[in-house]
């Protein structure tokens, strides 16, 4: 059953010149930043393979518990007991793209550069500290 979870890396697309986010990579941000970042690239990545449907889900489930986890986190209700979770989760995206990023790099693909999610993670961290500084104020 865990089999089927697996993206088939024979139904991918060619990857000539695409940029993809590397699983190690992906596993640092889902550690560092947190669950929905890793699932958002892990997202950017199936679809840039070629899998959007897939990736489109991840990309949504991403977004959605990212404004879940902001809004948990802003009234203080994030519970605590959850801290394993981000590496375990960052383990096993990294099992799962390992195989499929090597395969596109052999064909082609780019890895993408680290800094431009850390920049977007900047960006939304300055917003809600001035949403926060403005509604507090």
């Amino acid at each position: 059953m865990i089999d089927n979870l697996e993206p088939r890396i024979g139904d991918a697309k060619p990857v000539s010149a695409t940029r993809l986010y590397s699983p190690g990579l992906i596993a640092a941000y889902t550690v560092l930043a947190n669950i929905p970042c890793g699932l958002v690239l892990y997202g950017l990545n199936l679809r840039a393979r070629g899998q959007h449907r897939f990736g489109t889900l991840l990309l949504l489930f991403g977004g959605i518990l990212s404004i879940l986890t902001i809004a948990l986190s802003m009234n203080d209700a994030m519970p605590r007991y959850g801290i394993l979770i981000g590496p375990v989760t960052a383990a096993y995206i990294y099992q799962l793209e390992k195989r499929p990023f090597h395969k596109a790099l052999s064909e082609g693909a780019v890895r993408a550069r680290w800094w431009f999610p850390a920049v977007w993670l900047l960006g939304v961290m300055v917003l809600l500290f001035v949403v926060e500084s403005v509604a507090t104020g």
